[in-house]
């Protein structure tokens, strides 16, 4: 469910930020939410931790995949 509202939401708000830097900033924030489920206290900071990350997932996924391989 996180994926497919993150998704959508920032898809819409990252159109016109260079696909680079994009990637880049979705990379961080996925590192960010993955380094504060494995150090939550607790289990609503862990959820949020992953929600965090799968609201990225999908946009970074998307991103990834459309960009054409520098070889």
């Amino acid at each position: 469910m996180g994926m497919f509202v993150g998704t959508s939401i920032l898809t819409i708000l990252g159109a016109r930020v260079p696909r680079k830097t994009m990637l880049i900033g979705l990379a961080v924030i996925f590192t960010l939410g993955n380094a504060l489920t494995a150090l939550a206290p607790s289990l609503p900071i862990a959820l949020a931790g992953r929600v965090l990350t799968a609201f990225n997932h999908g946009t970074f996924s998307a991103s990834a995949r459309s960009s054409p391989p520098r070889w």
